[in-house]
């Protein structure tokens, strides 16, 4: 049992096209380190070389942002649920 990370379409293409991947730790920054060593594309798509995600991402632990709980120091535990949401931007000038 681990935590349950939701992968969106977009990032899909660095975890063998899963849509949900199972990862280990006890806080984010675990999860994350968990995610570097089983698949290190998408960590990188994610993080920055120093392990802080990267501005346009949003990381979300049973629907809640963690901005407004720990950061990456935010507790998990078994069968949480980590949701990966990428900034959208674009348009017309």
């Amino acid at each position: 049992m681990g935590v349950k990370v939701s992968i969106p379409a977009p990032l899909r293409q660095y975890c063998n096209k899963q849509k949900l991947i199972e990862l280990d730790g006890s806080n984010i920054k675990d999860v994350l380190k968990s995610m570097l060593d089983n698949y290190s594309m998408l960590y990188s798509k994610i993080c920055e070389e120093n392990g802080d995600l990267r501005h346009y991402v949003n990381l979300y632990v049973n629907g809640v942002d963690i901005k407004k709980m720990e950061n990456l120091e935010t507790n998990v535990k078994d069968n949480d649920s980590v949701t990966i949401i990428p900034a959208v931007a674009g348009g017309y000038l």
